[in-house]
This record gives C-alpha cells, structure tokens and sequence, in this order.
C-alpha cells in the first residue's frame, strides 16, 4: 500500500489528522448521497451526519446528540475520492457506511467495517458485500466491527 487517504469532515479532526498522519492525504469532507453541504454533530470526539438515518452515539446518547456542536461541512460522493485502487479500507463512518459502499469503485482486498443490525442500510451492506464476493474473515464479540477479505 503506497498512499494513505484519510477522510475526515471535521474542520478540527482533520487539521489533527494532518499533523498526526503528514503522509497521508487528507479530505476534509463528508461522504454523503451527494455532492453538496451538510451539517455534522460532534459530541466526544465521535461525529456523525444530522438526518443520518442511525448513528451509534445517537442510539447510546440521544439528548446529548441533539445539543451537540453543529459544523456545516463540504460533502462528496465517494466515488470522487475512490482511484479504483483502494486495496485496504476501513470504515467507521457512524452510519455513513453504505454512501462508502454504494459508490466504491475499488473491489479491496480487505474491508473492516464497524456496522450494527441496528443500521439503516444494514441489510444492504450485507448483500453488498455477498454480491462482490467477500467473506466474513473475523468479527468482535459484539459482532459491531468484522472484516471482509475477498474471496
């Protein structure tokens, strides 16, 4: 692997991300349906989108969720961002999963994904990834974060 693209919508998140990472490139959006603005709630140091139809920090802090910082940010489709040469892709994008999935170019080799029955688009992540031939390699206990390996 010879390029290192980290996503991060966060204006603060992703200057971090910069200076922890200054070899990877850094997209300072959000990855959405579309091409355009959205706004992005941040409560301890997890963000998710406003009108995400299911986020883990809604689910386990729902009033907080709903006082928490607002940022509007620049949101792309993933294919913008997608070469077709990711091999390695690890999301965690707080029930942004399936706008990845839906528009990824790139068949990777591994995918790790933390994801739980509980959302929105669980089900058609799951096809997704038995359509495109993957199998499930390993999983937590919980079951919320799994990696999927071609076959």
């Amino acid at each position: 692997c010879s390029t290192t693209i980290l996503v991060e919508p966060h204006p603060q998140m992703a200057e971090q991300a910069r200076s922890l990472y200054p070899w990877a490139i850094v997209h300072e959006v959000a990855i959405s349906r579309e091409v355009g603005q959205l706004d992005l709630r941040m409560i301890n140091g997890c963000s998710f989108i406003v009108g995400t139809s299911w986020a883990p920090v809604r689910r386990h802090a729902p009033l907080k969720a709903r006082r928490a910082e607002k940022v509007t940010v620049q949101a792309v489709t993933f294919d913008l961002i997608d070469d077709g040469e990711i091999d390695l892709l690890n999301l965690d994008c707080e029930g942004g999963e399936w706008f990845v999935i839906e528009r990824l170019k790139s068949r990777p080799l591994m995918i790790h994904i933390e994801i739980y029955p509980q959302h929105g688009f669980y089900a058609e992540i799951m096809d997704w990834f038995r359509q495109q031939g993957y199998k499930r390699l390993a999983a937590t206990t919980r079951g919320a974060n799994r990696i999927f390996v071609r076959a």
